[in-house]
């Protein structure tokens, strides 16, 4: 199961969130990509993981837990 997830971040950590959740693995769920982006989210992050249940707790444990998010929105990829 693939997802992305859109952050918003204080302006001034944006990179700094980008960083630190690129390449980590939460549970059983890898994130594939961090990048910070231009537009309404800050920070784009694209993970991989077994299940729904490994999505979330890599959303609730490692992307919302960065320092400096302020509010994150999960798209689950559902063809690709």
């Amino acid at each position: 199961m693939k997802a992305y997830v859109l952050i918003q971040t204080d302006p001034t950590r944006m990179r700094h969130v980008a960083k630190a959740l690129r390449g980590k693995r939460i549970g059983g769920c890898k994130i594939v990509s961090a990048e910070a982006i231009t537009g309404p989210y800050d920070v784009l992050v694209a993970c991989e993981g077994p299940s729904l249940e490994a999505i979330w707790e890599c959303v609730e444990k490692g992307c919302a837990k960065a320092g400096g998010v302020q509010h994150t929105v999960t798209c689950l990829v559902v063809a690709g």
